[in-house]
């Protein structure tokens, strides 16, 4: 679906499924032994999203569904392997914080952390979709017209950057609202925490267009893939010095310090490709 552009037809289905999902949830759990219920209501409703999603690729699109032998396989591995890079070091990023917090701090620290950062999380997801649905397109422009592709990316940009602001201007002016609201009482010690990654998203979106909606259509993906082994290194490296010395505020630092430098490199990056391509 998101290949074809054709992703409003799909985010019909998968808000009726989670919508489902979340008041089934509400119905029929009431206490904490309910967790293996909670379980197979959340897995029930992604098969019914994945098999949904099938049934309307074959009917729409005409997909026929065949099995791959070896060697396909092997050889979408090999093509797409930068890609799958990128990608797994954005995850590496986003979830080692929590693991490698709690090899250093007490169980109570980690559990303020983890609280502000997955409201942290929550509102960087809203970005998501921006970067989902225009891919397609923005890949489709690089390939054919260098001069579209540079109008539609500063359109694109804009709206990124003022998404990203305006959860960071939530998250940090709203912070103490936030905790009270979704973490309850007890986790004041969370407020700071949130206050001071709520710059994240911010950066977040701007290091995910630089390499996603501008390295990535331009087939830069070997340049990408090496630049999130980068700052994957340079992450778990700070965040093991600051969180060793600093804890809570350290691990905070460190995804600020990463996102940073991803920024910079990318930008470097990117002009220099700029520079080559004119002098060409």
């Amino acid at each position: 679906f998101q290949g074809m552009e054709k992703m409003n037809f799909i985010f019909i289905i998968n808000f009726i499924i989670k919508l489902i999902t979340v008041v089934t949830i509400l119905l029929f759990i009431r206490l904490s032994t309910d967790y293996l219920l909670l379980v197979g209501i959340y897995s029930i409703g992604q098969l019914v999203y994945g098999f949904s999603g099938l049934f309307f690729v074959r009917k729409y699109f005409g997909i026929k569904f065949l099995l791959p032998n070896f060697k396909n396989i092997l050889n979408e591995i090999i093509t797409s392997k930068n890609y799958f890079i990128s990608s797994l070091g954005i995850n590496v990023i986003t979830n080692s914080n929590v693991f490698i917090l709690g090899l250093f701090a007490e169980k109570s620290i980690v559990g303020y952390f983890a609280a502000a950062d997955k409201i942290r999380l929550a509102m960087q997801s809203m970005l998501n979709p921006i970067f989902t649905s225009t891919f397609p397109h923005v890949s489709n422009l690089a390939k054919n017209s260098l001069s579209s592709f540079y109008i539609f990316s500063k359109k694109l940009f804009s709206l990124t950057f003022s998404m990203g602001l305006t959860i960071f201007l939530i998250l940090f002016f709203g912070a103490e609202g936030i905790s009270e609201i979704v973490l309850g009482n007890g986790f004041q010690n969370s407020i700071l925490i949130l206050k001071i990654l709520s710059v994240v998203p911010l950066l977040y979106g701007i290091s995910n267009f630089l390499g996603v909606q501008i390295l990535l259509p331009l087939e830069l993906s070997k340049k990408y893939a090496f630049i999130m082994i980068s700052t994957v290194i340079i992450h778990i490296v700070s965040s093991l010095v600051l969180v060793h010395n600093f804890q809570a505020i350290g691990s905070t630092a460190a995804i600020i310090f990463s996102e940073m430098f991803l920024i910079f490199v990318l930008v470097f990056t990117f002009v220099r490709f700029r520079l080559n391509i004119k002098s060409e």
